[in-house]
């Protein structure tokens, strides 16, 4: 076969719309037309790696993962040079629903997180379900915390799993997203062993992305805060928002933001749920900072109604104490570096007619709240943005 004489600027041009358009087929043609060609399409082919279960529209058992990993294997183990191609990796269980188990049964996965040096973004754990660290084997305990700790890794996310020991977490990452997690207690920055294969560490975690469902996920992230005071610039909170919650509030127990001198941005979203407890949990934790946040500008707060088909007409939820506990929390010198709030409320919004008026509750729901947060309003130092919505559903 000839070699190809077009240019390898517009060769590498071809790959890249056909990976854009997600073109798989076409790409794996195209490295069958020269051996020129068989790395260009690979670099995109294996650009992304999942291997989780699937029920439609094109179901995917745990032999169809079983025969990926096998397949994976021999071909990294064939040429080494294929592992560079893998950026991205999400390995996802489904336990126990469907009756899956797969990560800890699958004695090839081990094998097969030993052949990646070039991952940077990784997404582990459970899609649904729990999995609890100490069901792992010896084998994939090392060759998940050899991935994890690699220098290379930017962004780590892990869902839904519990017990996750201290020495897995990876003071190079950049990202860390922890879904309904739970971790032992970090005493010290966990240090990665120096190899001359490897970048130095750096530490540079800068954003925590969290989901918490029950106090103990919250004393797991009081853990990474303490354990990375000095890198932690923006974190996003995300509360239980169900309201049957069998956990209890999810952010009870003390967390002390005033650990962080270089947090700049701190978000939270939370149901109301029937009382508003996690409400008062957060007013609990922003009034106990123990050193004034002088980076912090910018605080944003999304407060889902689920539960209240017509909030507007409760009087428990605009007479709610979180209105003016806000203001005076937010008037203390902790704060004085604030330069913005945002809050951004969601209810049922259906336009409804009753007693012969039509009404609606976003409007009548945004001036109650607005006369509930007049003291904030009021505060000089900073901004307040304040939009409700209704939920999409709801939406015309």
């Amino acid at each position: 076969m000839h070699q190809p004489h077009l240019p390898p600027e517009l060769i590498g041009l071809v790959f890249d719309i056909a990976a854009a358009r997600k073109d798989w087929d076409s790409l794996r043609a195209y490295s069958l037309l020269s051996s020129d060609y068989i790395y260009s399409a690979r670099r995109h082919l294996f650009a992304t790696v999942t291997l989780k279960l699937r029920s439609q529209p094109n179901p995917i058992h745990i032999r169809d993962v079983a025969r990926r990993l096998q397949g994976l294997c021999d071909l990294l183990r064939k040429d080494s040079h294929n592992s560079r191609f893998i950026q991205t990796l999400e390995v996802l269980d489904s336990y126990p629903f469907y009756e899956s188990q797969w990560i800890t049964q699958q004695r090839s996965l081990p094998a097969f997180l030993d052949l990646l040096e070039y991952v940077q973004t990784c997404t582990f754990g459970c899609e649904v379900g729990f999995l609890d660290w100490s069901t792992f084997g010896v084998g994939l305990e090392v060759s998940l915390k050899k991935l994890f700790t690699s220098p290379r890794l930017k962004t780590l996310s892990l869902c839904n799993i519990g017990s996750v020991p201290a020495s897995v977490f990876n003071p190079a990452v950049q990202y860390l997203h922890l879904n309904n997690v739970t971790v032992d207690a970090l005493t010290e920055v966990q240090e990665v062993p120096f190899s001359t294969t490897q970048p130095t560490v750096v530490h540079r975690l800068c954003y925590l992305n969290v989901r918490t469902v029950s106090a103990k996920n919250t004393h797991s992230v009081r853990h990474i805060m303490e354990a990375y005071p000095e890198q932690i610039r923006l974190i996003k909170w995300r509360c239980w928002e169900d309201a049957p919650s069998l956990f209890g509030a999810s952010l009870s127990g003390r967390v002390d933001i005033g650990k962080l001198p270089r947090l700049t941005k701190l978000c939270f979203r939370l149901s109301y749920g029937n009382i508003g407890r996690d409400l008062l949990g957060l007013i609990d934790l922003l009034d106990t900072p123990s050193n004034p946040l002088t980076e912090l500008r910018i605080l944003k707060i999304d407060i889902l109604f689920p539960n209240q088909s017509a909030p507007h007409r409760m009087v428990e939820v605009r007479d709610h104490t979180f209105w003016s506990w806000l203001a005076t929390v937010l008037q203390k010198r902790e704060y004085l570096a604030l330069r913005q709030v945002i809050l951004d409320l969601t209810i049922h919004g259906k336009p409804r007619t009753r007693e012969g008026r039509r009404e609606n509750s976003v409007a009548e729901f945004r001036a109650q709240i607005r006369h509930s947060l007049d003291r904030l309003f009021r505060i000089s130092t900073f901004h307040t943005t304040f939009k409700v919505h209704g939920f999409r559903q709801d939406r015309p």
